[in-house]
């Protein structure tokens, strides 16, 4: 997956978790979507540290 494409992905789940957020819904699904945004965060690192190591 591109950089700018996984970027794209965690931007969209930082908008969604900021509408929950200011929408006041129940807090088990702030927790789902931080989770989800930490996982995302945790693939984007790694698939970088790919891309790096295959350029190197």
């Amino acid at each position: 997956m591109p950089h700018h494409r996984a970027g794209a992905v965690l931007f969209g789940v930082v908008v969604v978790e900021h509408y929950v957020i200011h929408h006041a819904f129940p807090h088990a699904l702030l927790d789902v979507f931080r989770a989800v945004r930490i996982a995302g965060d945790q693939i984007y690192l790694v698939m970088a540290d790919v891309q790096v190591f295959e350029v190197a």
